[in-house]
């Protein structure tokens, strides 16, 4: 029996930054690393002067923070994911872009 030879998930942990008016894309190693971990940052977007992102809550609507105050019931498997999540990019030159995705369980 080798340990360690098993299979990956195909999951990965990603995150978004705005950094130094660059969008980066986080990637961490694995799935379940400790806080300490380093992730890879790759640049997307540069020249981008505010990025906001707001969360869908159902009752209650858009908020700032996930998860929301208003998000109390469990019943669901998915009540800990928001219906949707809302970026808004401000690009030098080009204006605001506004993204909605739809969160679905």
């Amino acid at each position: 029996m080798v340990i360690g030879d098993g299979a990956r998930s195909d999951l990965q942990r990603v995150g978004y930054r705005l950094r130094d008016d660059t969008l980066e894309r986080l990637v961490w190693p694995a799935l379940d690393q400790p806080p300490v971990s380093e992730p890879r940052a790759a640049p997307l977007i540069e020249h981008v002067e505010d990025m906001r992102v707001r969360f869908y809550a159902l009752p209650g609507g858009w908020v700032d923070v996930w998860p929301a105050s208003t998000q109390t019931s469990v019943s669901s498997p998915n009540a800990a994911l928001p219906s949707a999540v809302e970026l808004t990019l401000k690009i030098e030159g080009r204006g605001e872009i506004v993204r909605v995705f739809r969160v679905q369980g």
